[in-house]
């Protein structure tokens, strides 16, 4: 049954407006056959389409346009759609009464890394580093490139996975080798921050704020480090 209620929009709690698209997918073995349904017609056409390809029945799910949804230059979720697919998780996460624990890291110094060898090396060092970092996260976590050399992780866990799943990814980004054209190499260290609804509830600005907070704490010792927020004013170093 389609659900009325997402046609044609929702707004989030960011305060965007955006296209509900409600898609219904349906495998036979492993090809899979999409289609994007915005009204009622739309979707006993697609409804037609799928039962003619598949064996068994189809689930209907939202899905976001790839075009849309994912950074251009690291293939990652979007500004917008990682901080939706935060809102989902919190939402769900709540009503099951589980964790979640927002993971917000950025590259250090990437400034000088953009001015001692160019803009386009620059970029070079964020799609290794966003390639490093999808391989990271867990069958469920979502990953996102929130904004210019800043990454943003959502993970269904809680503060102790959390932070494993941080070291996880300040080592990896941490050992990288980034060869860039002029048989030049790159090294970089990322400053994290953790943030879990045990400590700040399910408020999807809120674990934004608390793990950048964190991140923060993270940059003021040095760079390179990880700390969790535990309270107003009071972060975890986490080793």
């Amino acid at each position: 049954m389609v659900d009325h209620r997402k046609i044609p929009y929702s707004r989030d709690v960011f305060g965007e407006m955006e296209e509900a698209l409600i898609f219904l997918r349906g495998e036979r073995d492993k090809n899979v056959v999409e289609g994007r349904i915005t009204d009622l017609a739309a979707y006993k056409r697609c409804e037609d389409q799928i039962k003619k390809v598949t064996t068994g029945g189809f689930d209907i799910g939202r899905k976001y346009q790839a075009g849309c949804a994912t950074d251009d230059l690291t293939g990652l979720l979007s500004p917008r759609y990682i901080r939706r697919e935060l809102e989902d998780i919190a939402a769900r996460r709540k009503r099951e009464k589980g964790h979640v624990s927002v993971i917000f890291a950025d590259i250090d110094h990437f400034k000088k890394i953009n001015d001692e060898y160019g803009h386009t090396k620059g970029d070079i060092v964020l799609q290794r580093s966003g390639s490093a970092l999808r391989e990271v996260l867990r069958v469920g976590d979502e990953l996102g490139r929130y904004a210019g050399d800043e990454f943003l992780a959502v993970v269904s866990d809680d503060l102790n996975g959390g932070k494993q799943v941080a070291r996880k990814i300040r080592d990896t980004v941490g050992n990288l080798v980034i060869e860039v054209p002029g048989n030049e190499v790159v090294r970089i260290t990322l400053s994290v921050g953790v943030a879990c609804s045990d400590e700040v509830g399910y408020s999807p600005l809120e674990l934004l704020r608390c793990a950048d907070e964190a991140h923060y704490a993270s940059k003021h010792i040095g760079r390179n480090a990880i700390h969790a927020w535990r309270g107003r004013d009071n972060f975890e170093r986490v080793d």
